[in-house]
């Protein structure tokens, strides 16, 4: 499991991959917020996911509100893919019908259409 700061990177960019799970959630999270406040936007790079569960949303959806509140953004780099995107279908997160806003299926998918 990773997720690391692309040095350089403008904007600031993190990587996660591995499994992005419960099990590691402190070491994601402690990431995410050293992240967060390094500019005012952050993306983040989920490409080399190989599992993700609840956790791992409920983690991008706070630090997301916790962003904005700042007056930054949180957004991925990409479109969920792979095993990120199979959590978000399963846990009902991609749909309006589910009550998603807007803003929350932008940082997911970027404008696509769901699946």
């Amino acid at each position: 499991m990773e997720g690391q700061i692309a040095e350089g990177a403008t904007p600031p960019s993190l990587i996660f991959d591995g499994p992005l799970t419960v099990r590691n959630i402190v070491v994601l999270q402690e990431r995410l917020l050293e992240a967060l406040q390094t500019g005012l936007r952050t993306e983040i790079d989920c490409s080399g996911a190989t599992e993700a569960d609840l956790s791992f949303l409920q983690l991008l959806i706070a630090a997301r509100l916790s962003a904005a509140s700042q007056g930054s953004a949180l957004v991925c780099r990409a479109p969920a893919s792979g095993p990120l995107r199979d959590v978000l279908v399963r846990s009902g997160f991609t749909g309006a019908a589910e009550g998603s806003s807007p803003a929350a299926l932008t940082l997911w998918l970027q404008g696509e259409a769901t699946p």
